[in-house]
């Protein structure tokens, strides 16, 4: 499995057209869509965060 990367731009209709290089053969892709959202601002926390609150084990391993 290959990626190509290409900008886009979502129309009005929530739709994206995409020309892709003359080297990719027709047929089945997979589509991942990456988009700024304000929704990831907003979350609890983050992982480095949580991991500073960890209390410290002091206990040593047998």
């Amino acid at each position: 499995m290959q990626a190509i990367e290409i900008n886009a731009n979502i129309t009005s209709d929530h739709e994206i057209r995409v020309r892709l290089p003359d080297h990719v053969p027709p047929g089945p892709v997979r589509v991942i869509v990456l988009f700024e959202s304000d929704a990831m601002a907003s979350a609890k926390g983050n992982l480095d965060e949580f991991l500073d609150r960890l209390p410290i084990n002091r206990t040593k391993a047998p």
